[in-house]
């Protein structure tokens, strides 16, 4: 997730002061809520945290530059002779130009077209997170034009989308029927990647539920498991990851990938052994692969944890003011 400019944030700033004066009381009870985590987080972080092993883990084959959302980054990670993988976030400008940006960002200095052009024939992947239906359009439409040119370098392309809502989440998730239905028709050799709309700091798992009906849609469009990946965000998951365990062990050949957001605190690497240990148990960790961001050091990752708990809290008491 980016930040907006500084001018695009001052109305936001605005609202959240206009906020903050007219409830006093939450206002005390968030800087309470700050001074006992403060003391928590130096309590815990005395705690040494390591890397455990369970079995085999999937590790991604790819090095990726993520949210490359502006012309430096792109060069930055064009140059980057580790970097195997390109993934950014794709939406309209205020004009209908297909644009590299994140919500709610509608101005950026890379477009679409600019960055599909100059990823042709360096070898290296690409991952499309649509955010918007008129934005796949013209992402096809793009598609279509340059695979031929993918094709001989063995370059790949993801199609991601949100397209199931969970409880909590901010924004609306895109229609599952179009965005598969249109994805398919227009690129067939395009690999979909399939998640939920969350908000990691809404203390909202995910559900039974929510799997269930992401099966659904994958039955719905004779969709084989073994060429969607499915895309769990690490510390919704976290909350409950059973879910994810029962899903995959009913449908074998089934893959996800745990992620954590670009601009998300770092994972704690207690929460990270214990996703694994759980998925190694029910004996599906060889299906799971994580994109995670780790805690440099215990007290790190406690303090991140912290961030989001506080969040949470604020959200509760303030309103949903929180990048993540």
């Amino acid at each position: 997730t980016r930040w907006a400019p500084m001018h695009a944030r001052r109305p936001a700033c605005k609202e959240l002061r206009e906020r903050v004066a007219r409830r006093p009381a939450a206002v005390a009870a968030l800087l309470c809520a700050l001074v006992f985590g403060c003391a928590v987080l130096v309590f815990l972080a005395v705690r040494a945290e390591r890397l455990d092993d369970y079995g085999s883990l999937y590790v991604s084959e790819h090095v990726w530059a993520h949210s490359v959302s502006s012309m430096d980054a792109l060069h930055v990670a064009l140059a980057d002779s580790q970097v195997t993988a390109l993934e950014g976030d794709v939406l309209l400008d205020n004009e209908g130009v297909a644009i590299m940006a994140h919500p709610p960002d509608r101005v950026s200095d890379l477009t679409l077209a600019d960055f599909l052009r100059s990823i042709v024939g360096t070898g290296k992947h690409i991952k499309l997170d649509i955010k918007e239906l008129p934005a796949l359009e013209s992402a096809l439409v793009l598609l279509n034009e340059l695979m031929p040119r993918l094709h001989p370098h063995k370059q790949r392309v993801w199609l991601n989308a949100d397209i199931l809502p969970c409880v909590g989440a901010r924004g609306e998730a895109l229609d599952p029927d179009i965005f598969i239905q249109r994805s398919r028709s227009s690129c067939p050799a395009c690999q979909l990647s399939l998640g939920w709309k969350v908000s990691v700091v809404s203390g909202v798992a995910y559900t039974a539920a929510d799997m269930e009906r992401m099966e659904r849609i994958l039955t719905a469009h004779a969709l084989p498991c073994e060429t969607v990946v499915l895309a769990l965000s690490a510390r919704v998951l976290a909350l409950d990851p059973s879910v994810l365990a029962d899903l995959l062990a009913r449908r074998s050949g089934c893959r996800a990938l745990i992620w954590t957001g670009t601009g998300e605190p770092p994972l704690r690497v207690q929460t990270y052994n214990m996703l694994r240990r759980v998925l190694h148990e029910r004996r599906v960790l060889h299906a799971v692969g994580f994109d995670v961001k780790l805690a440099r050091s215990a007290i790190g990752g406690v303090f991140a944890d912290f961030l989001v708990s506080f969040a949470s809290l604020s959200r509760t008491l303030l309103g949903d003011w929180s990048p993540w």
